[in-house]
């Protein structure tokens, strides 16, 4: 049986990562946080650029202006909520407080992944290939809701199964050009 042979490899330094690092951390200081995407948006462009599939560079397309706008969102979403729970707790509310954040977390971070994985994966491309994320966002959100109650419910035993059963929903459903990704763990 014939194998074929695939190279992966990175050609960037630390140095020159330490730089761009340097620069997005004095800049996020400067502008009170809201440099951040920007800064995401040129380290991703770094890592892909020197990321080499077969001697070819992967593309990151995605711009800082673009990731703005969903910094944005869930800047204000985050400031609601915080909010709400300190009005709750100032209302020695504390246990309701406590439960709504963490019920909101529970209920956001799903969301989040699948917002994140369809626009990176929908800025990377390959050669000219362009990839993509087709999960849908209820089911992640229904896998996350079961792992999660599971994993309380078992005091954490479930969690390791969740992790594995979380990460194989995300990578299959991600697909470079008409192939898509499997995962077997």
């Amino acid at each position: 049986m014939e194998y074929n042979k695939y190279s992966l490899s990175f050609k960037g330094s630390g140095m020159s990562y330490f730089r761009i690092l340097l620069v997005n951390i004095i800049l996020i200081i400067i502008t009170l946080g809201l440099y951040y995407p920007w800064a995401k948006a040129r380290s991703l462009q770094y890592f892909y650029s020197n990321t080499l599939f077969n001697e070819q560079a992967f593309v990151f397309t995605g711009t800082g202006s673009e990731m703005f706008k969903g910094f944005i969102k869930a800047f204000l979403l985050l400031l609601g909520v915080y909010g709400l729970v300190t009005y709750l707790v100032l209302n020695e509310q504390e246990l309701v407080g406590a439960a709504l954040f963490y019920i909101f977390l529970v209920l956001l971070v799903p969301l989040a992944i699948h917002g994140s994985y369809r626009y990176r994966f929908a800025k990377t491309m390959w050669s000219g290939i362009r990839f993509g994320y087709t999960g849908d966002k209820w089911e992640l959100f229904a896998l996350c809701i079961k792992g999660t109650l599971l994993t309380i419910v078992t005091f954490g035993i479930y969690g390791a199964w969740f992790m594995m059963n979380l990460r194989r929903y995300l990578l299959c459903n991600v697909k470079v050009g008409d192939a898509r990704f499997a995962y077997k763990g």
